[in-house]
């Protein structure tokens, strides 16, 4: 399997996804450039010479470029992250139709993230650092996805999503959903 990771911030996700695709695939992680504590610990998880199937490439935030075509397209707790301008300002439907073109028929897009409230603004988005589900499902199937699975295996209804996921009284415990969608064959 083929897999682009989008801003992998050190590779938590991206050393499992490595030992799950094996010697023969590949990870393709891309790295916000303005990211620069996670561009770092990125080369270093590249430098340690471990994980000999993962590469690791700094673009400007929202770019999708994968040198070839992806299996799987994976992003997580970092979709919300597009709609802060701070770190780059990207058109997500142009990101979710660029996605849409880098993988294979029948590929999957995977999509964790920290639910919010619904109808947040983006500066909103920006100071609790969630996005609703619902929001994230209508922006991708505008792209052509399916939604194919959801996952409730974080979901935490306890989690008061008017609180920034970085608040003591939640953090690390926050509402969380797991989205599978498809690019039809």
């Amino acid at each position: 399997m083929i897999v682009g990771e989008f801003y992998p911030g050190g590779g938590y996700f991206t050393r499992m996804l490595s030992d799950v695709v094996g010697p023969t695939g590949h990870v393709y992680g891309i790295e916000n450039d303005r990211w620069k504590g996670a561009v770092e610990a990125n080369q270093a998880l590249v430098a340690n010479g471990k994980w000999k199937n993962v590469s690791m490439d700094v673009q400007p935030f929202g770019t999708v470029k994968f040198p070839r075509p992806l299996d799987i397209a994976w992003v997580t707790q970092n979709y919300h992250d597009l709609k802060i301008a701070k770190y780059g300002t990207v058109d997500t439907l142009a990101f979710n139709r660029a996605v849409y073109a880098a993988l294979k028929p029948g590929g999957i897009f995977f999509i964790l993230d920290h639910q919010g409230a619904p109808g947040l603004t983006d500066a909103e988005i920006e100071k609790l650092h969630r996005i609703n589900r619902d929001q994230v499902v209508k922006e991708v199937t505008s792209a052509g996805f399916k939604l194919a699975e959801e996952g409730d295996f974080l979901r935490r209804p306890a989690d008061d999503h008017t609180k920034p996921i970085f608040d003591d009284a939640i953090r690390g415990h926050t509402d969380q959903y797991a989205l599978k969608f498809i690019k039809p064959r």
